[in-house]
């Protein structure tokens, strides 16, 4: 099975560094609120992110690369003979770490520091969204400005994963045409994507698949046979249940569907 740069075994680090990822998240919200009084002041930059989903989502993350210095980081990955298994490398190196946001700083570094954080949340809402519909907000923003039926559940989406993405010029304009309209249905989905109620579909099926198939579509891998996919979800990486004697190839044609639906949704740049 051909899956370019990365084996089964890399893919299989990057799903075990998932749960620290998330705890280093959490940890981090405590801290903000505990210091909100020192981090968010009135000569503080503002940390307002929504502008950046505008953008695609390679140009948000090189935003964050750039806000961080990371840009030589970057270069260097890019260079080595393996540049996947380099980024993998960096985020177990990151996550390792003990080093945080260190609220302690000089001046003009503090007052810079919500802007900080806001870049980095943005990163972390893209993931989640990526986890629960396959898609960056980036991408639901984009296919959301193109409207229709498929639009308004995009700009729905985006909605349940980051409200504050009410901000982007793509999403504003279609909510002001539905209050000018009175368009009771769309505003009765806003109110409920505002709850941030996610599905069980959404909440937890198919999360780890969406992150590997995203992995695997951005280091070119060939497209995979069902067989492939079974393999490597069930087999090697166990993100997936294996056939019962009762439904012998359900399991692979399911995974084939899903890859194939996986990137039918992806918007067309």
């Amino acid at each position: 099975m051909n899956l370019g740069k990365l084996s089964s075994a890399d893919l299989l680090k990057l799903i075990i560094l998932i749960p620290t990822y998330e705890g280093i998240i959490k940890d981090g919200q405590v801290s903000i609120r505990e210091k909100r009084d020192k981090i968010f002041t009135t000569q503080s930059e503002s940390a307002s992110w929504h502008h950046l989903y505008e953008l695609s989502y390679p140009e948000h993350l090189a935003r964050f690369v750039v806000v961080f210095g990371l840009a030589d980081k970057v270069k260097e990955m890019a260079a080595s003979d393996n540049p996947p298994q380099a980024g993998i490398a960096a985020l177990q190196d990151a996550f390792e770490s003990e080093d945080g946001f260190d609220f302690e700083l000089d001046e003009e570094s503090r007052l810079a520091l919500p802007l900080l954080l806001g870049v980095t949340h943005s990163i972390n809402l893209n993931f989640k969204s990526l986890l629960t519909f396959g898609l960056y907000i980036n991408e639901l923003v984009a296919i959301a400005r193109k409207g229709g039926a498929e639009g308004d559940k995009a700009l729905f989406n985006a909605i349940k994963i980051d409200p504050t993405v009410i901000g982007c010029q793509s999403i504003s304009r279609r909510v002001s045409q539905a209050i000018l309209e009175d368009d009771q249905g769309f505003i009765k989905k806003l109110k409920k994507a505002f709850q941030g109620k996610f599905t069980k579909r959404e909440n937890r099926v198919y999360q780890l698949q969406r992150l590997i198939m995203q992995v695997l579509l951005e280091i070119n891998t060939p497209s995979l046979s069902a067989e492939d996919l079974y393999k490597l979800f069930v087999e090697q990486l166990k993100i997936a249940s294996k056939d019962r004697d009762s439904d012998i190839g359900d399991v692979a044609n399911n995974l084939r569907q899903f890859a194939y639906q996986f990137m039918k949704q992806k918007p067309v740049s």
